[in-house]
């Protein structure tokens, strides 16, 4: 599924996302998460979770506050990389909102 946002802080943010349906056969080994800024196309890979299926949470740190990110997923099986889990809309670091 598409990663979403769990929390995020000024310099932070956690995504979560779901296992793929459809594993093409083989079992998912891991997960690959991809990070980009606003305004590069760049994709950086920031974790490499190649034994750890059963991890579909990733926090990132050092993050500029106020700044916007997207992130990918990838599933990982003995065969090959999928493709990637659909990227997540842009998402900020930034202190959560205050309660109402």
């Amino acid at each position: 599924s598409t990663p979403t946002l769990e929390s995020a802080t000024a310099n932070s943010i956690t995504i979560v996302w779901n296992a793929p349906a459809n594993n093409g056969g083989s079992r998912v080994t891991g997960f690959r998460v991809y990070m980009n800024y606003l305004k590069d196309e760049d994709w950086e890979l920031f974790y490499d979770g190649i034994s750890q299926p059963s991890l579909v949470v990733f926090a990132k740190e050092g993050l500029v506050s106020g700044a916007h990110y997207r992130f990918r997923v990838t599933a990982l099986n003995v065969r090959a990389e999928s493709g990637f889990i659909q990227e997540a809309n842009y998402l900020r670091a930034a202190h959560p909102a205050s309660p109402s």
